[in-house]
């Protein structure tokens, strides 16, 4: 929810750390600071939505391939 456009203008790259899922609007800002040359990454985690990023943030061009479910134990 703090992710911005404010923050985004601010800034060279964004980090998203075990991020569920954003809405639209962030999106659609990623988007643009991405194509404008920011830098994102993104480290998935317990609260990744998969099924979302894959579904939305993938289709949307922010992932260079499709998250995968993890497997195994820790």
């Amino acid at each position: 929810g703090q992710l911005n456009g404010g923050i985004l203008a601010q800034s060279r790259a964004c980090v998203l750390a075990n991020v569920s899922k954003l809405s639209s609007a962030q999106v659609n800002m990623l988007k643009r600071f991405v194509a404008d040359g920011g830098g994102l990454l993104v480290f998935p985690g317990a609260k990744l939505d998969v099924d979302w990023w894959n579904r939305t943030a993938h289709s949307a061009g922010l992932l260079p391939l499709p998250f995968r479910a993890l497997r195994g134990s820790r």
